[in-house]
């Protein structure tokens, strides 16, 4: 078996671990493909993915730009790993750029539509970030992280009601994202309603436990109403 064929077995073996979630293994094995067939950018492009979901963002970076520079530039996926690992680095500027890529080559492309709609939030560009919010949830109406997302920027923009309206959209949709809880007790904090936001930021910390930036939250607003129970 030659190389190629090697890399082609690996390149393939990565991406089932990408969809079992084994990141950790993807980016081994298309680390391997790469380094046995260099500059394929269908292969660049998931090790970008692989280190994305890794946090390894300037590793993904390096990946994805490779990927586009090896003949990749007309992929939106590989255009999306770049924008997601400029985010991650806080590049919020340059990702949008990309995001703008991926969404010209892809015009119905959930995901970049999703994230473009976060970049934009982090810069304070809520009604953008709405607009990039409501598109997400045309193309995906079940996607509860889209309802939640826009809760936020309604409640950045003080539209209390239709946030709140939003949060539980997102939950009824997903009983267990825990983010969609979080984020409907910040809203109650805002409000001063510290009792509804106690209960919900309990449930959030009971589906996830590892929200450790959620506990300060927590305790406020327990000093708020007393409660040291």
């Amino acid at each position: 078996m030659d190389n190629f064929e090697k890399a082609k077995i690996l390149f393939y073996e990565g991406l089932a671990c990408l969809e079992q979630k084994s990141f950790v293994e993807a980016e081994r094995k298309f680390s391997e493909s790469s380094e046995l067939a260099p500059g394929r950018p269908p292969t660049l492009t998931n090790l970008a993915a692989a280190q994305v979901k890794l946090k390894k963002y300037k590793d993904a970076e390096k990946s994805a730009s490779a990927a586009l520079s090896t003949g990749g530039q007309n992929s939106s996926n590989a255009w999306l790993n770049l924008a997601l690992a400029k985010n991650g680095l806080s590049y919020y500027h340059e990702a949008l750029a990309c995001y703008d890529k991926a969404i010209q080559l892809n015009p119905n492309f959930t995901e970049a539509w999703f994230n473009k709609g976060n970049a934009l939030y982090e810069l304070r560009r809520y009604d953008e970030a709405l607009s990039h919010q409501d598109k997400t949830i045309q193309l995906k109406p079940d996607l509860a992280e889209a309802w939640s997302n826009k809760g936020n920027s309604l409640i950045k923009l003080k539209r209390y009601d239709e946030a709140f309206a939003h949060y539980d959209r997102a939950i009824q949709l997903n009983t267990d994202l825990a983010d969609a809880w979080c984020n409907k007790g910040h809203a109650f904090v805002d409000l001063k309603r510290y009792d509804e936001a106690i209960t919900h930021y309990e449930k959030a910390i009971q589906l996830n436990p590892d929200m450790d930036f959620l506990f300060g939250d927590y305790l406020h607003a327990r000093m708020k109403v007393c409660s040291w129970d």
